[in-house]
This record gives C-alpha cells, structure tokens and sequence, in this order.
C-alpha cells in the first residue's frame, strides 16, 4: 500500500501519532516545509495534498479525498494548529458540519474527539482500548449500520 493510500484510509494510523513529536515525525516534516496559499479552505486543502503528493490526487473520488483533507485537518489540530498552522479551528468546525469520517476509523475516533474537546492523548488511549476489549465495540445502541 503506498503512502497516498494509506493518507486516504480512515483506518489507517499514518501521521496520527506524529502530534507527541511532531519534529521526529516524517510526514510533519514534510508537511511543515508546504507553504499553503492563501485560498478557501477546500483549495488550500487540495493545493496542500498535491504538494505533498503530486499528480496521482487528481485522480482520487471525491470520498478518498475527502478523508485525506480531514487526515490533513486533523494533522494540523491534534498539534494545536501551531506546528503546521494550516487551518484555524474555525475552519475545521466550519467543515464538520458538513463532512465527517467513519465513526469507528482511528481518523473518526480523532475527528469527533477533537470536536468534543478531548486531548489526543485521550483519544488515543479510549480507541486502543476499544480495540482490546472487543465487547466496548460496537456498542448495541450504536445501530445496524455500526455493527
């Protein structure tokens, strides 16, 4: 699987992890030598995928780049918008309301975690634990669509 995939995968762990150490993480590094363009929030997104990525972003359905946008918002967020300095939570929120991953991805588990104003430490550790303890995950109450 190459990186753009894994980028696109809400289940996928790549960068989720970087916030401890942004400065030792490779795809902060990366990200922290893009310069974003002044634009709305959806240009400056795409502009800042195909820096990073070149060409083959064109390419993605509108879904998977989607997730790679909200990766890349939840990048900037979990360090507190300061290491990368991409979005503004404005911004971020703005966006939720109208998009959002799968609830049960690491990516969603990050995203709503973020929104309801948990620390990524936090968030990191309730995921993992789910994971564990597969009687946490789904919960019964979660509807047919989760489980």
């Amino acid at each position: 699987m190459n990186e753009l995939d894994r980028f696109t995968d809400p289940y996928d762990w790549i960068g989720l992890r970087g916030w401890r150490h942004p400065e030792r993480s490779r795809i902060f590094r990366r990200l922290k030598a893009l310069k974003p363009r002044p634009t709305i929030l959806g240009r400056r997104a795409f502009l800042l995928l195909r820096d990073l990525f070149g060409g083959p972003i064109d390419e993605l359905p509108g879904l998977e780049l989607e997730y790679a946008v909200q990766r890349l918002m939840v990048l900037d967020w979990s360090t507190g918008f300061e290491v990368l300095g991409f979005f503004t939570e404005e911004e971020v929120r703005d966006h939720s309301r109208l998009y959002g991953p799968p609830v049960e991805s690491v990516l969603g588990h990050f995203w709503y975690g973020l929104l309801g104003h948990e620390e990524p430490r936090d968030i990191e550790r309730v995921y993992l634990r789910r994971r564990e303890v597969p009687s946490l995950w789904p919960h019964k109450w979660a509807g047919p669509m989760c489980g």
